[in-house]
């Protein structure tokens, strides 16, 4: 489904910007808890949809012991990757936990690493 929408984008972008020389490249940082085998995962930017594909079919959701996951661990390995100099860069952060800590988890009563 992902390859869908990744190429869905791209010519969505094509119809209504036809003039425009797209290259859209893609990464991807899984990320879980501290101290799970596997805490954080991730691809480098590739224009390869099947590569992207093959990444996201390994991921499995497990571990943690705690609601909140890793999310400064997510961020600041995304600032390792390799971001184009000249191309405008985002980070689209999907989540259903809040991350570790005060300032991301106001309620610490199930955050085993909050300190």
């Amino acid at each position: 489904q992902m390859k869908t929408i990744m190429e869905g984008i791209q010519g969505e972008v094509k119809v209504k910007y036809p003039s425009l020389k797209l290259q859209l490249r893609f990464a991807i940082v899984a990320y879980r808890d501290l101290k799970d085998k596997l805490p954080i995962m991730k691809i480098d930017f590739t224009e390869k949809t099947d590569d992207v594909m093959t990444f996201l079919n390994k991921i499995t959701a497990s571990g943690g012991g705690d609601i909140p996951e890793d999310v400064l661990g997510a961020l600041d390995t995304c600032l390792t990757l390799n971001w184009s100099k000249t191309n405008a860069r985002f980070i689209v952060l999907i989540t259903d936990a809040p991350g570790h800590g005060p300032e991301l988890n106001h309620d610490l009563t199930n955050d085993h690493y909050s300190k």
